[in-house]
């Protein structure tokens, strides 16, 4: 069957294990990042299937690739709470449209963990003088997502107390969907949790660091033990709609 491009119809695809997920991706061109986190028992070397950001850096080679834990693929990659854990990707600026206020993107992954004060995304370490997105299980294991301009305040701060630290693999978003009223969102397992909208500006500058999964740049509060598997951000699409969505059942694909 023929993909138009730009057409909102994608074909659904059968095989053996019974997922009906389409084997391509229709907005493969726009993918930022996609870490499959596949790899041998213990490896330590994590590779963005774009090639936007070819490996991503995994300091002191905490974080390592497991597949006794795996959500999709051959392993997932396994965070053991030292405080230095961390696979970090691009450099400082290049997810600044996390926060702009104006680029549609989704940023998600499969994560599992039993604690609190663990961060998934992060291009700050969640201080108001700081500039940068900050995505983490909050202390009452629901998630908070909170985006600071560098004056002080947080322009985005949503939080709820939906529990992800349960033990059991979850299948996380954010996004921004300008298209919506409120237009950041998280989402759990498919169904939109929390929406809302920033105050005050938007980020005129530069994040204070490249983007962290694991950790915070410089928080070492946040650096417990967890489990992240198909870790992937678009830029310009909001994938998924306010109205929910059933959750991927295969890995993300690597072509369109």
């Amino acid at each position: 069957m023929m993909i138009v491009p730009g057409s909102a119809f994608i074909p659904k695809v059968a095989i053996s294990d019974g997922c009906s997920d389409p084997l391509t991706d229709s907005n493969w061109a726009s993918v930022e990042l996609l870490c499959w986190c596949n790899g041998a028992d213990n490896g330590t070397t994590f590779t963005d299937e774009t090639g936007n950001y070819l490996t991503l850096s995994n300091p002191s080679n905490h974080v390592t690739t497991q597949s006794s834990n795996k959500k999709f693929g051959s392993a997932s990659a396994e965070f053991p709470g030292e405080v230095a854990q961390a696979l970090i990707a691009g450099v400082v600026g290049d997810f600044d449209f996390l926060s702009d206020g104006t680029t549609d993107y989704t940023a998600e992954m499969w994560f599992r963990t039993s604690s609190d004060k663990v961060v998934l995304f992060a291009t700050c370490s969640g201080a108001s003088n700081e500039r940068g997105v900050f995505f983490h299980v909050i202390t009452t294991v629901g998630l908070g997502l909170h985006i600071y301009n560098g004056t002080g305040v947080a322009n985005i701060a949503l939080e709820t107390s939906h529990n992800v630290s349960d033990g059991n693999w979850h299948h996380i978003v954010f996004q921004y969907d300008s298209s919506e009223t409120d237009k950041y969102q998280i989402f759990v397992d498919g169904a939109l949790i929390v929406a809302g909208n920033g105050t005050g500006i938007y980020q005129a500058a530069s994040h204070n660091s490249e983007l962290h999964m694991g950790r915070a740049p410089s928080n070492v509060n946040y650096s417990k033990v967890c489990s992240m598997d198909d870790i992937r951000i678009t830029k310009g699409i909001a994938r998924y709609p306010a109205s929910g969505f059933t959750p991927p059942c295969r890995q993300f694909p690597n072509t369109d």
